[in-house]
């Protein structure tokens, strides 16, 4: 399975979410969405969707100590 464009709705949707249930806006939050937006924007359509998502979720672990999984 290759990331096709329609995956990208869902990666955004992973971010808002995990920056809303953590409570981060402002600010803090649009620095977090663009290290997680960085992360899309050079991400290869070859690659299966995972491989993404796990690079957007680590950086959101990191920046909020949510796991976007829960």
């Amino acid at each position: 399975m290759k990331t096709e464009l329609e995956c990208l709705p869902c990666f955004y949707g992973q971010i808002e979410r995990t920056l809303a249930y953590a409570g981060i806006n402002g600010d803090r939050g649009l620095s977090i969405k663009r290290k997680a937006e960085s992360v899309i924007a050079s991400a290869s359509l070859d690659e299966v969707p995972a491989r993404t998502t796990t690079v957007i979720h680590r950086i959101l672990r990191q920046e909020t100590g949510v796991d976007p999984y829960k």
